[in-house]
C-alpha cells in the first residue's frame, strides 16, 4: 500500500493539484487590475502611397495604401503578475467613396515582460498595406482611421482582447493610378464629382505609377502641360494597344502565380496527387477482380480497371463539390451569387480542390487517350477554377459546380451496370438511371442554361463598361462556358434520344430481359463532366 510508487504518485498529484488551486487564485486575483493601454498620441495616417501591387502579388489592379504612422503607447499598466506579454496591434478602419467599409491590421508589436514598454512611432512606416479587396472599388477619396486595440495573454486564465481609443478619420485624398489605358478607366476610378485630365493622364502613364509624389513627376507633368491634342490622340492609340498586350499577360499570370502563392501552392499539387493515389489503388484492388471475370482478356481487364477507377475518383469528387457548393449557396444571400468580385472563403477553398482535381483530369485524358472531348473538357474546367483562385466568381462557381449533383448518379448507375443490376435489380439500376437523367435535366439545363445567358449578359456588360479586371480571362470564361454549355446540350440531346427509343420500346411491347433502360440507354461517355 505504501510503496515508493504508491507514494510519488500521492506527491505528485497533490503538487498538480496545488498547482492548479494556485493558478485559479492568480487569474481570480488578476480582476482587480486596470487592463488599459496608455495611448497619449494617435495621430491621424498619412498616405505616404496609393497605388497597386505587382500582378505576381495580388489580383489584377487591386488597389494598395501605404501609411505613415504617429503614435505614443505605453503598456507598463497592463502588466501584472498574471500578464506573460501583450501583443499590440494598430488597425485601420477604411470607408471609401463606395460606401463600403472595412478594417485591417496596419502594424503590430509584441511585447515581453522584459522589453521596454513604451512605443514610440514618428511617421513610422506601416508594417502592412491597406489592401482593397474588391477590385470593382478603389481606395483613391477612402477615409480612413486608426485605433489601437490589444490582446493580454495571461500566466493563467483567458485571453483578454481589448479596443483602445480611435483616431479622427482623414481623408486619403486621390492619387492617380497606373495604368490607366482609357480616360474612361480613370473617371471610373475617380470619386465622385471628379475627371481625369488627358494630360494628367499622360503625366501618370509616364511616371513610376506609385502614387507619390516628386520632382520627376513634375518634369513629366509640364512637359505633358505642353502636349498638343495630336498627341494626346496618338497616346490614345498606343495606350490601348499597351493595355492589350498587359491584359494578355494577365491573362496568364493570372493562371500562374495564384498558384504558386500559399494555400493555392500546396492544396492544388496535394489534391492532384490524392486523385493520383486513389485511382492507382482503386486499380491495384480492382485489376484482380476484372481478370476473374470469364471472357475477360488481360487487356480488357486493363480498360475496365482504369475506368473504374476513374470513375470512382470522379465519384468522390462530384460528391464533395455539389456537397459543398450547395451548403455555400444555401447559407448565402442569393444578391450575393451575382457578385462576380466577392470574396468567399470556402468558395475559394473549394476552387482550390477543383483545380487540383482538374488538373489530375487533364493529366489523365493525355495519358490515357480519353478523347478530343473529355481533354477539352478538363482543359477548360482547369483554366476555369484556377482563373477563380482570385476573389472572382467565386459564387457563380459554385453555381457551376453543382453540376456535379448528376455526375454522381452518372457514375453510381455504371457500377450498378457493371454488377450486372441491370438484369438482376432492374429496379434499383433503372432508379439510377432516371435519377442521372432527371438531375442532368435540372442543373445542367433547368438551372444551367439560364444562368449562363445571365452570366453572359453581366460578362459582356463588364467588357463594355471597362470595368473588366482582364479582357482576355473575361473572353477565355466567354469560351470556356460556351463550351461546356455546348457539351452538356450534346450530352443532353442524346440522352433524351436514347430514353425516347427505350420508352418506344415499352410501348411496343418489346421484350427485354431486366431493366428496360438497357445499359446502353443512358450511356451518355462522360467521365467527370
Amino acid at each position: 500500500m505504501n510503496t515508493p510508487h504508491s507514494r510519488a504518485n500521492v506527491v505528485f498529484f497533490y503538487g498538480l493539484s496545488v498547482l492548479a488551486a494556485l493558478c485559479c487564485a492568480n487569474w481570480a486575483t488578476s480582476f482587480m487590475y486596470d487592463y488599459n493601454v496608455l495611448v497619449t498620441r494617435l495621430e491621424p495616417p498619412i498616405v505616404e502611397k496609393l497605388g497597386q501591387l505587382p500582378v505576381m502579388y495580388s489580383h489584377n489592379r487591386r488597389d494598395a495604401a501605404l501609411l505613415s504612422l504617429t503614435a505614443d503607447i505605453n503598456v507598463s499598466g497592463v502588466f501584472n503578475w498574471n500578464t506573460k506579454q501583450v501583443f499590440v496591434y494598430i488597425q485601420a478602419d477604411v470607408r471609401t467613396v463606395n460606401g463600403a467599409v472595412f478594417r485591417t491590421v496596419v502594424w503590430d508589436q509584441v511585447v515581453n515582460r522584459t522589453d521596454s514598454k513604451a512605443i514610440s512611432l514618428r511617421n513610422a512606416e506601416a508594417e502592412y498595406p491597406v489592401l482593397m479587396l474588391d477590385t470593382r472599388d478603389t481606395l483613391a477619396g477612402a477615409e480612413i482611421a486608426l485605433s489601437v486595440a490589444w490582446d493580454v495573454m495571461p500566466v493563467s486564465g483567458g485571453l483578454r482582447r481589448i479596443k483602445g481609443p480611435a483616431s479622427d478619420m482623414v481623408s486619403g485624398g486621390f492619387v492617380p493610378r497606373k495604368p490607366c489605358f482609357s480616360l474612361a478607366r480613370c473617371n471610373k476610378l475617380l470619386p465622385a464629382g471628379k475627371t481625369a485630365d488627358p494630360r494628367a493622364l499622360l503625366a501618370s502613364l509616364s511616371s513610376d505609377g506609385t502614387g507619390a509624389g516628386g520632382s520627376q513627376r513634375q518634369d513629366k507633368g509640364a512637359g505633358a502641360a505642353a502636349a498638343s491634342s495630336d498627341e494626346l490622340s496618338a497616346l490614345a492609340l498606343r495606350t490601348s494597344a499597351m493595355g492589350v498586350f498587359e491584359d494578355t499577360k494577365v491573362m496568364l499570370l493570372e493562371l500562374w502565380h495564384p498558384m504558386t502563392q500559399s494555400p493555392a501552392c500546396y492544396v492544388i499539387p496535394a489534391v492532384a496527387v490524392f486523385c493520383l493515389l486513389l485511382q492507382l489503388g482503386t486499380e491495384a484492388l480492382a485489376r484482380p477482380m476484372y481478370l476473374k471475370r470469364p471472357g475477360y482478356t488481360s487487356e480488357k481487364a486493363n480498360t475496365s480497371t482504369e475506368d473504374a477507377a476513374v470513375r470512382v475518383v470522379g465519384l468522390v469528387f462530384a460528391v464533395y463539390a455539389a456537397t459543398n457548393s450547395t451548403v455555400i449557396l444555401a447559407t448565402t444571400s442569393p444578391a450575393n451569387w451575382t457578385q462576380f468580385y466577392l470574396y468567399e472563403p470556402r468558395a475559394e477553398s473549394l476552387m482550390h480542390v477543383a483545380s487540383g482535381f482538374f488538373l489530375w483530369d487533364l493529366y489523365s485524358c493525355l495519358t490515357s487517350a480519353w478523347g478530343g472531348f473529355f481533354t477539352a473538357h478538363a482543359a477548360v474546367s482547369l483554366f476555369v477554377f484556377a482563373a477563380s483562385l482570385r476573389p472572382f466568381l467565386h459564387h457563380i462557381g459554385c453555381v457551376f459546380l453543382m453540376y456535379e449533383a448528376s455526375t454522381v448518379f452518372m457514375h453510381l448507375r455504371h457500377f450498378a451496370m457493371e454488377l450486372n443490376w441491370s438484369a438482376t435489380i432492374p429496379g434499383v439500376y433503372d432508379a439510377l438511371s432516371i435519377a442521372f437523367a432527371t438531375m442532368f435535366f435540372i442543373a445542367r439545363i433547368l438551372i444551367g442554361l439560364p444562368i449562363s445567358v445571365y452570366w453572359w449578359w453581366h460578362m459582356i456588360a463588364y467588357i463594355m463598361r471597362g470595368e473588366a479586371h482582364s479582357v482576355p480571362v473575361y473572353v477565355g470564361y466567354l469560351f470556356a462556358n460556351a463550351v461546356i454549355t455546348g457539351l452538356n446540350i450534346m450530352w443532353f440531346s442524346k440522352i433524351v434520344s436514347l430514353v425516347s427509343r427505350a420508352i418506344g420500346r415499352a410501348m411496343k411491347g418489346t421484350k427485354t430481359a431486366g431493366s428496360l433502360l438497357s445499359p446502353d440507354a443512358l450511356g451518355v461517355d462522360e467521365k467527370t463532366a
